[in-house]
């Protein structure tokens, strides 16, 4: 089996921050993808700025997170990046009326991605470009110094919790799931590129990060269903989790995607950290690759400690005999 090899080894950075506001501070965690029988490869990448120009509530400058696009057409030798505005941005609506979208059913739903879009997956399935990102409500502030989610969120919001639920009051992160068409996002036509799914994880379980999908349905106790990975920070909000259990890495599936996060998904620990890199907290980093026919590779990392961060590894998932990776 022949794989391209996506990020040539240069001795420069393939994008660097300061090229535009919206990316002035950071540009980093590109989710990468080539689609079968093309030879562009498409990267979506993470950036953030001060954007106190866009969006100002709190003591704090907000940094709200874009994904921009980049490209490349020579199997990863060379990149170009579209630096005049953000691929996917968030609204940044900041009064309650606005705190909604359209989803791709046509249906008025909360717009968990209203604050921050961050830390993108891509996934193809069944012919379908999906793209999972980690999003808050409101955006955060200087992030790499205080994680404190509250820095930016309107007063209003933090009682407003029978409407929005913990996403608003506590900013917490809700990973949400996009449709792309591909052939808008190579035109960069990014107003018709990206359609609103709906969240894959619920906030109402606590915060949650590195979700993302299996590239293929699996046959899951005599059932095709999507396979979710997920990272929730209270595993105690789902089967098999203990009070106090550091977070750990979650399988979720079900027959439609947007019943992942429901109670109709069937839900399962995959790991908890057990090594002393793992201490802190393991995820998932990018999806799985089929490696055999019952048998999964996985990228995931882990975290130590508040002062030693992240290490990654594999795993080899094998598939039981109801289906489960």
């Amino acid at each position: 089996m022949h794989h391209h090899k996506f990020i040539q080894d240069t001795d420069h950075p393939i994008l660097i921050p300061g090229q535009s506001p919206w990316a002035d501070t950071m540009v980093l965690n590109p989710a990468i993808v080539r689609l079968p029988g093309s030879d562009r490869i498409h990267m979506l990448f993470r950036a953030t700025g001060p954007c106190s120009y866009l969006y100002r509530v709190g003591r704090v400058d907000p940094y709200p997170i874009f994904l921009g696009y980049a490209w490349s057409d020579d199997d990863g030798q060379t990149w170009q990046a579209d630096f005049s505005r953000p691929a996917l941005a968030p609204q940044l609506a900041n009064e309650p009326d606005d705190l909604w979208i359209t989803n791709a059913n046509g249906e008025r739903v909360i717009n968990y991605a209203n604050g921050c879009i961050e830390d993108p997956r891509l996934t193809l399935i069944d012919d379908k470009l999906y793209l999972t990102a980690a999003c808050r409500m409101f955006p955060p502030g200087p992030y790499w110094e205080n994680d404190e989610p509250l820095q930016c969120t309107p007063s209003w919001a933090l009682t407003a919790h029978e409407t929005f639920g913990d996403a608003a009051t506590q900013n917490i992160t809700v990973n949400v799931l996009f449709e792309v068409d591909p052939q808008k996002l190579a035109e960069q036509d990014y107003d018709h590129c990206f359609s609103y799914v709906g969240p894959l994880t619920d906030p109402s379980r606590g915060d949650n990060r590195d979700a993302f999908l299996f590239p293929e349905k699996l046959k899951i106790n005599g059932q095709s269903m999507y396979v979710c990975v997920h990272r929730p920070r209270d595993p105690w909000h789902y089967p098999g989790g203990k009070p106090g259990q550091s977070p750990a890495i979650y399988l979720a599936a079900a027959q439609t995607l947007e019943d992942l996060p429901s109670d109709r998904a069937l839900h399962i620990p995959l790991a908890q950290g057990l090594l002393e890199w793992e201490g802190n907290r393991v995820g998932g980093s990018f999806p799985p690759i089929r490696i055999a026919s019952n048998q999964w590779l996985l990228p995931y990392h882990g975290k130590q400690n508040d002062k030693i961060g992240y290490t990654q590894s594999f795993m080899i998932l094998e598939q039981d005999q109801d289906g489960w990776p």
